[in-house]
């Protein structure tokens, strides 16, 4: 069988280069091509050399192999004529019938084969040949590579495995209109592509939840066709992906006031939450796409989220929207079990606001407006920290955080942080504050405004009854005196130390007053702990 697989594809190609017209090549080629198969049909046959037992009486074994070999060099020598993929659809469609009637495996190897080819040679005719084709014609074209692979869906069933192979079909299918929506409109729009593959990918989801819905009870033995449609779903999703960085990203067109890939962005956006909307099937088998892929389009969200802030919107924003960000997904947390692990991310963000007030945010800005500077949006960014840390100390419960198997270790990671809660909810902040006063204000009166710091956090400890966060308030009052004696007394003017001291001392008189007002609600912090 092998050396006339071989003649056939040796004769094939000298029929070609004989000078008569293509269909009386296919005839000659049809004929060589039955009469090679025919014979290794049936020496192997005398031979006992049929792979598979229980096969109908009508074998089409060998014979069906050479049928298809044949079939993809009749398309290669006529697929540039009008209705020649229609003529060559129907030869195919009629073995793929025949493969499920008969059951002959070697015909559906070779239509295996067949299928690969005829989409190459059909994508190779619209993009090189035909390129400047209407959208239209290009799709009219296309349609009968969509009906083959349906084929391949509907008679999947191979009888001596027992088995289905519908991802055969379903793997081809979705490749056909993702390579014929690519070459139809390409030439129409560089960035609709893009947005086609985030659409595709949603479709296909919905398609394989109304398969396994429908076919639930029975969806192993049809050969599980939702998982393959599921694969295809996550396909598009890299398509996407893939297009955005090389295409989109390079683009600088607006529509209406944004970037158009920011509304790309907008929208890809909207569908990853759809995705992370979705839930796993009701019924086993679960698939390890669901437990361990798809419970991640929450983090693929904040990530995609936070790279779309960071490259279409000026620094300036960032401060504001990470923490409205964390305040958000914290929401979220708090109310769902499900994204219970949510609280711990709006930690994250709060890590990276508070990374940002200390280190990014002495860059000078050109603009004369003081709302458009950076110690504007830095110092309402404290705020909402200090806003966020008494949310966050007071009703966050990092140690009842759930996470998905493929992030376990973040949940010990978050036991960890709950251990030592105020060690990482206070002093990032403590020391980010310090650092922005530290970079955006006059030194002069640097030592004021770190006694400022002191007292807010004296009277969060008041709030939160927290005697750790009374201690670090007057550990720091304890350092702004010492700035205050050692340093500021020699490096600043008279009116400005008067300010900085009759400050300095209000404030101080002003916590020992509230101390003393609510030195109670230390005392049954400590009878709590005991």
């Amino acid at each position: 069988s092998s050396f006339g697989l071989l003649g056939t594809a040796f004769l094939s190609i000298s029929v070609s280069e004989i000078g008569v017209t293509n269909w009386q090549k296919i005839a000659l080629l049809l004929s060589i091509s039955l009469a090679i198969g025919a014979a290794a049909h049936f020496y192997d046959k005398q031979k006992r050399a049929v792979f598979f037992e229980n096969v109908p009486h009508i074998n089409l074994s060998f014979l069906g192999l050479w049928l298809a070999f044949a079939l993809f060099f009749i398309f290669g020598l006529i697929y540039g004529h009008t209705g020649s993929e229609y003529v060559v659809l129907l030869i195919a469609l009629a073995l793929v019938f025949l493969r499920e009637k008969f059951q002959s495996d070697w015909l559906g190897a070779g239509m295996v084969l067949f299928l690969v080819a005829f989409h190459l040679l059909g994508w190779k005719y619209l993009y090189y040949d035909v390129s400047d084709w209407s959208s239209l014609r290009k799709l009219i074209y296309g349609l009968p590579f969509l009906l083959l692979s349906a084929s391949f869906i509907y008679f999947s069933y191979v009888k001596s495995l027992q088995k289905h192979f519908k991802f055969i079909g379903i793997y081809a299918l979705g490749i056909q209109v993702g390579v014929l929506s690519f070459l139809i409109l390409n030439g129409i729009s560089v960035m609709i592509i893009g947005v086609l593959a985030l659409v595709f990918s949603i479709t296909f989801l919905e398609i394989s939840q109304l398969v396994r819905k429908k076919y639930a009870n029975t969806i192993e033995s049809i050969g599980s066709p939702d998982r393959y449609l599921l694969h295809l779903a996550y396909g598009f999703l890299v398509v996407f992906f893939a297009r955005h960085i090389l295409v989109h990203l390079q683009l600088e067109t607006y529509f209406l006031f944004l970037k158009l890939r920011f509304w790309i962005e907008i929208f890809a956006l909207l569908v990853f939450l759809y995705w992370a909307s979705a839930k796993a099937p009701a019924s086993k088998p679960i698939y390890k796409s669901w437990e361990f892929v798809q419970p991640l389009f929450i983090e693929l969200s904040l990530i995609f989220s936070v790279f779309t802030v960071s490259l279409e919107l000026e620094p300036f924003w960032h401060l504001l929207i990470w923490m409205g960000m964390a305040f958000g997904i914290l929401g979220i947390g708090l109310q769902s079990k499900t994204f219970s692990r949510l609280r711990f991310y709006s930690l994250l963000f709060y890590w990276a606001t508070a990374f940002q007030v200390a280190f990014l945010m002495s860059t000078p800005v050109p603009s004369q407006n003081w709302y458009e500077q950076y110690k504007f949006s830095g110092l309402i960014a404290i705020v909402l920290q200090f806003v966020f840390l008494y949310v966050f100390y007071n009703y966050s419960d990092l140690k009842n955080t759930t996470f998905p198997k493929s992030l376990k270790y973040f949940e010990n990671l978050s036991t960890k942080v709950a251990a030592t809660l105020n060690v990482w909810v206070l002093y990032p902040l403590i020391f980010s504050v310090a650092a922005f006063l530290f970079f955006e204000f006059d030194k002069a009166i640097l030592t004021l405004l770190w006694v400022v710091e002191c007292l807010a956090i004296f009277v969060l400890s008041l709030v939160l009854r927290a005697n750790q966060f009374r201690y670090v308030a007057l550990l720091g009052l304890g350092i702004c005196v010492i700035r205050l004696l050692f340093f500021d007394m020699s490096q600043s003017s008279i009116l400005t130390k008067a300010l900085v001291f009759v400050g300095v001392g209000g404030i101080m008189l002003g916590m020992n007053m509230l101390y003393a007002k609510y030195k109670d609600r230390f005392d049954k912090e400590k009878s709590d702990e005991k």
